[in-house]
């Protein structure tokens, strides 16, 4: 996330979070970053869980050397592209650990049939959610024994620091150097994988 600053801003801005119910309705905030500012700069921070770390190499499909391509498959200028017509993998191992979720998120274009379905593999299949429509999605998957592989573009491990999946809203509060707050201003939507 990237915040610029007015040219008369005051000393910190608080940028905190929180979830939308599916009636709308809007949850506590769950996430308040402070962040010491000046005027007239942009800065960049992280909400949630600071430590973690995308699993996958070359999630951006710039370099198909990074990824196990099976027949139908080929990555090149920004996009891995399917050949209609069979059922192939695209994949890239990356350790885990049993029991922990992992949080896989891509985007998906000109699906014309088929399905595309994220998954852990190796000892254990662990299917993720069938996609059948163009489109931004996310995922959580548990990891069993002897999984080793993703089919797709990036995945974090879920840690108890992370924001729950799905849209939250952000707002951004500026304080002055007596720390008396301004205008409370957003919301501002994101989506956390």
């Amino acid at each position: 996330m990237v915040v610029a600053t007015p040219s008369k801003s005051g000393r910190e801005v608080e940028i905190r979070a929180r979830g939308i119910s599916a009636t709308g309705v809007y949850g506590p905030f769950t996430v308040t970053v402070t962040i010491i500012v000046v005027p007239q700069s942009s800065y960049s921070t992280t909400l949630g869980d600071t430590t973690r770390e995308n699993l996958i190499a070359g999630g951006s499909m710039e370099n198909p050397a990074t990824w196990t391509l099976d027949a139908g498959w080929a990555v090149g200028g920004g996009v891995a592209t399917h050949t209609t017509g069979a059922a192939d993998a695209i994949s890239q191992p990356f350790e885990t650990t049993a029991g922990k979720y992992y949080r896989l998120g891509y985007t998906v274009s000109g699906i014309t049939a088929g399905s595309l379905t994220p998954r852990l593999t190796g000892g254990s299949d662990r299917p993720g959610t069938a996609i059948i429509a163009d489109g931004t999605y996310s995922d959580r998957i548990q990891a069993v024994s002897g999984n080793d592989m993703l089919d797709d573009v990036v995945a974090y491990l879920e840690t108890s620091g992370c924001l729950t999946q799905g849209t939250h809203y952000i707002w951004i509060e500026p304080k002055n150097a007596d720390g008396l707050s301004g205008p409370l201003t957003g919301p501002f939507e994101i989506t956390i994988i």
